[in-house]
């Protein structure tokens, strides 16, 4: 069997994930017409979010299966370019839209794959789509930044923020190796933003731009990673480390003496959550 063209893959991806996107607004539209229908005393016929999410889901496993049965690295091809599209799509969706696209994740790790031969699919030692393999690869890619964002790639990490944000508030507290969490690249966020000098040359407006940005995993994540805070949740080696500002400390994750840190480094920047 032949592998799916990579090019067509990523178009109908794409193409399905807009739409699951745009269905809200598609909806509202038709709840406004519904209401019009009823009024001239026609029958409405509702149109349903979750039908759309379901078709997605059922489509992207049936490709997840025809992929493995091509050959493996058909099957890396294709969940890696099913997790881009993702994140490219939610570097486009203002975190108040972003509600489609997390139900989405929700219900496609509630739909596992089997091969051919009857099993579950796996890969890189995951359940296909039940754990997300290579889902946090993907994001890793995704989550770099420097100091000379632009306005519009400001706004789009910002999105990309939120929507990791969201997903790490679903998995919670207590499931530190989850695919949804990335409470890790919280800390990081916020250890830049509060916890390191500005380096030479920095404007004022990437201080605050650096702050905004950190804010959104508190904005959107802020109950998990308090409780993570209460918890002293670790990370291995120095991903947990202080920075330079902190030095002295023996940090190795989260705790509450950085919330209060981070919460009094909003404050000071004004921002509101």
């Amino acid at each position: 069997m032949s592998p799916p063209d990579p090019f067509r893959t990523e178009c109908l991806a794409r193409d399905v994930i807009i739409n699951l996107v745009n269905k809200p607004a598609a909806i509202a539209g038709q709840d406004a017409q519904d209401a019009q229908g009823s009024q001239d005393g026609q029958e409405a016929e509702p149109a349903a979010e979750g039908d759309a999410v379901v078709a997605a889901v059922t489509e992207f496993s049936k490709q997840a299966k025809a992929a493995a049965a091509a050959s493996s690295l058909a099957l890396a091809d294709y969940v890696w370019t099913i997790f881009r599209v993702v994140f490219d799509i939610a570097a486009a969706t203002p975190a108040e839209r972003q509600g489609p696209l997390v139900d989405f994740l929700v219900q496609l790790r509630k739909a596992p794959v089997t091969g051919a031969d009857g099993q579950p699919l796996t890969y890189e030692g995951g359940l296909v789509w039940t754990d997300l393999p290579t889902f946090g690869w993907v994001a890793r890619e995704y989550f770099n930044y420097d100091l000379d964002l632009d306005q519009t790639k400001t706004l789009s990490l910002g999105n990309q923020l939120a929507f990791m944000a969201k997903l790490t508030a679903i998995a919670g507290s207590d499931k530190p190796k989850d695919a949804f969490d990335f409470a890790l690249f919280a800390l990081w966020s916020l250890r830049t933003a509060f916890e390191e000098a500005p380096p030479p040359g920095q404007s004022a407006a990437g201080k605050a731009k650096l702050a905004e940005l950190a804010a959104v995993w508190v904005r959107f994540a802020g109950d998990a990673l308090h409780t993570m805070c209460k918890e002293n949740r670790p990370f291995v080696a120095n991903q947990g480390a202080p920075g330079d500002k902190y030095k002295d400390r023996k940090w190795k994750g989260f705790n509450e003496e950085r919330w209060e840190i981070w919460l009094e480094g909003l404050k000071v920047a004004g921002i509101e959550l």
